[in-house]
């Protein structure tokens, strides 16, 4: 299936030139702007070996640190943040307008007291789930016929299982690493030729790296998050048997991690190759409310997976096993594993698409919701199409567009 084939569902109204600009100034926003743009306009430290292939192509993925990514602390975005209102602790019910000048936000704070923020603009930034949530308790939402249509995920499956031969020359190709403050890991994407004649789903593939019930790292992480949650936990004295038989390893593997600013990689791990696919925007895919505008509303959610997913992510990945085997990374395939099933990202998206109309999306292309004179929605409910890479970096350019917008009007 082919991702313009659901006419009027993922259309995007506006084009990529008009984002792009948005991007950098994110960069810029959250620090961030000077090691990206180095990490991304270098090449991975293996991509000279790279085999003949014009079909795979080496890139990396960025990750923010913790301080940056946290936007509840990010020092520069809550200056940025002073002059607003943001409600948070509270659980909103519903949006109605008085008069198109003020608009009137129905909800319950932490203590379960009813409570009525009030506000000349209104930006719903409570994710995918949330932003629908809300909508469907407004006074507009019998209005707005498509709310909860067009929900996407990007799915994920393991390919195939390998079998690391050289663990050093491994570890300098696949390992994340990290840059001013920035990991990066390594992604295997297909090269524009390969998108444009191909008939897959766009994909990329990534290594995932699994530790043993049995291994040390493995054991200390499960106790740590037992104690956190009050479960139940591996004995203090299994773990620290592990931890003196794996302590060879371990020092093996964090050693060599410092040395290379890599992150560690066990010997023992069981390694696999992992595809991640862009679902096609299916009409059938939704959330719908019970319930709307009450405190015991409950989501349905109709989510589709189809084959088109599990032929493409299978028909990549041995695209790229072809290419490792050719640029001999250190790591043969063991096993096929065409029957793996999805898992899910986290990544969900749609339910109040951009459009040109209320017939066909929720928002129009500056992000105001049909119907509403003063109300905007942030974040990646907007996209009619769910697009391949991780939805964070355009949902905040056009977060960020969108406040360029409410500045100047």
């Amino acid at each position: 299936m082919s991702l313009d084939s659901v006419a009027g569902l993922n259309q995007w109204p506006i084009e990529y030139d008009e984002v792009f600009p948005y991007y950098e100034k994110v960069l810029v926003g959250i620090g961030l702007s000077g090691a990206h743009s180095d990490i991304h306009e270098g090449r991975h430290l293996m991509a000279s070996s790279k085999s003949s292939s014009t079909d795979v192509d080496i890139k990396f993925s960025t990750w923010m640190g913790w301080r940056s990514r946290n936007f509840a602390v990010n020092p520069v975005l809550r200056r940025k943040l002073s002059g607003a209102h943001v409600v948070e602790g509270s659980i909103v019910y519903g949006i109605r307008e008085n008069s198109g000048e003020v608009a009137e936000i129905e909800a319950t704070d932490r203590f379960g007291e009813t409570v009525t923020y009030r506000a000349r603009t209104v930006i719903l930034a409570a994710g995918t789930f949330g932003n629908t949530r809300i909508l469907a308790g407004s006074d507009v939402a019998a209005d707005l016929p498509q709310l909860g249509s067009g929900f996407v995920d990007h799915v994920s499956k393991r390919v195939a299982a390998l079998s690391v031969t050289d663990w050093d020359r491994f570890r300098d190709f696949a390992s994340h690493r990290r840059y001013k403050g920035v990991l990066c890991s390594p992604r295997l994407v297909p090269t524009e030729r390969f998108v444009r004649r191909s008939t897959l789903l766009p994909s990329y593939a990534h290594f995932e790296f699994e530790l043993p019930a049995e291994s040390f790292p493995r054991q200390a992480r499960d106790l740590l998050r037992a104690r956190q949650a009050n479960a139940k936990s591996p004995g203090l004295l299994s773990v620290l048997t592990c931890g003196v038989r794996d302590l060879p390893q371990l020092l093996e593997s964090i050693s060599k991690s410092i040395v290379k600013s890599q992150r560690p990689i066990f010997k023992s791990s069981n390694v696999y190759l992992r595809v991640d696919v862009q679902q096609p925007t299916r009409r059938e895919s939704r959330l719908t409310w019970q319930n709307a505008g009450t405190p015991g509303k409950e989501v349905q959610l109709e989510w589709c997976v189809g084959a088109e997913e599990n032929d493409s992510a299978n028909a990549f990945g041995r695209e790229v096993l072809a290419v490792l085997e050719d640029m001999n990374v250190g790591a043969n395939t063991r096993e096929l594993l065409p029957d793996a099933g999805f898992k899910d990202i986290f990544h969900m998206m749609g339910g109040t698409s951009m459009a040109t109309s209320a017939m066909k999306g929720v928002v129009d292309t500056n992000l105001k919701v049909f119907g509403m004179d003063n109300v905007y929605v942030a974040g990646a409910s907007v996209f009619p199409s769910g697009g391949l890479a991780n939805p964070t970096f355009t949902a905040l350019a056009l977060a960020h567009r969108l406040g360029l917008y409410l500045e100047s009007n």
